[in-house]
C-alpha cells in the first residue's frame, strides 16, 4: 500500500525531529552531477575519515556520504524512485548539519520537505520503511559533532515558516538531486 503525501511528510518530519532531539534552475543536462543508483559501485569504506568532519567522505561525488551508501543501496536499491527520494533526504540532512546561517538552514530544510514529498509519491514506498528511516537517522547522526550541528540547525529553523504544497506530481523535481536545485526553484510552486 502506497503512503499518502501527508504520511510521507509526517515520516520526514518525525525523522527530522528525532535527528534534532537525538544526540535556479535544475541541472537536468548530461553534465549534471552523479546520483546514487543501484548501478553505483559501492565506495571503499571511509573508516575513521568518514567521521573526522561534519561533511564526511563522498569520494564518488554523488552527494551521499560514502558510509551511508551501502545501507541505502541494500534497503532501497531495488526501488529506484524510493532510492532517489531517500538519497535526497540524506543529502538534505547532510546539508542541514553543514549549515551555519539561517538562510542555509532554510534551504536545507526545504530540501528535506521536498524529499519527503518525493518519498510519498514514489512508487514502491511503503509504511514498513519507517523503521528503516529511523535506522538511517542514527547513521546520519553518527558523531556528537553531527548531533550538535543538527541541534543548531533545528534552532535556526524553529521560528521560520515553510510552505508545504500537497502536489501529487513532483516527478520532474524528484528526478534531480536535492542539492542541485537553486533557492528560487526550492520555493516556487511546481506546475505540471
Amino acid at each position: 500500500m502506497k503512503p499518502s503525501h501527508s504520511g510521507a511528510l509526517s515520516l520526514a518530519a518525525t525523522l527530522l525531529c528525532a535527528l534534532a532531539a537525538s544526540p535556479a534552475q535544475a541541472q537536468a543536462s548530461a553534465g549534471a552531477p552523479p546520483q546514487l543508483s543501484a548501478d553505483t559501485p559501492p565506495p571503499a569504506p571511509p573508516g575513521a575519515a568518514g567521521k573526522a568532519t561534519l561533511a564526511g567522505v563522498d569520494a564518488n561525488g554523488n552527494g551521499v556520504r560514502d558510509d551511508l551508501e551501502p545501507f541505502l543501496l541494500s534497503h532501497f536499491g531495488k526501488r529506484p524512485q524510493v532510492l532517489r527520494a531517500v538519497s535526497n533526504f540524506a543529502i538534505s540532512v547532510q546539508a542541514a548539519i553543514s549549515t551555519s546561517t539561517e538562510q542555509e538552514s532554510s534551504r536545507a530544510h526545504s530540501m528535506a520537505i521536498r524529499a519527503g514529498e518525493c518519498f510519498g509519491g514514489a512508487e514502491g514506498a511503503a509504511g514498513e520503511d519507517a523503521a528503516t528511516m529511523e535506522e538511517l537517522g542514527g547513521l546520519l547522526m553518527n558523531t556528537p559533532q553531527r548531533e550538535a550541528a543538527m541541534r543548531a540547525h533545528t534552532e535556526r529553523i524553529a521560528n521560520l515558516n515553510f510552505a508545504v504544497r500537497n502536489n501529487p506530481r513532483w516527478e520532474a523535481y524528484c528526478l534531480l538531486r536535492a542539492d542541485q536545485v537553486d533557492n528560487a526553484a526550492q520555493a516556487e510552486p511546481r506546475r505540471e
